[in-house]
């Protein structure tokens, strides 16, 4: 009976949704990798940090 109802009915087709899933899946993943070497391009040297570290006094 169902076969029946389906057979008269167009399918509609995936490939506009995978394309549109595809195409979000690789802006996330941009996005991760954009913000992700902006920060590490940002973020202070070692050796900066070492320094800071040399002058603390400790009470």
């Amino acid at each position: 009976m169902r076969n029946q109802r389906m057979a008269g009915k167009k399918e509609k087709s995936m490939l506009p949704k995978l394309i549109f899933l595809l195409l979000l899946v690789g802006v996330a993943a941009g996005g991760v990798f954009y913000f992700a070497d902006k920060a590490e391009k940002n973020a202070p040297n070692v050796e900066e940090i070492r320094m800071e570290a040399t002058n603390v006094k400790i009470r």
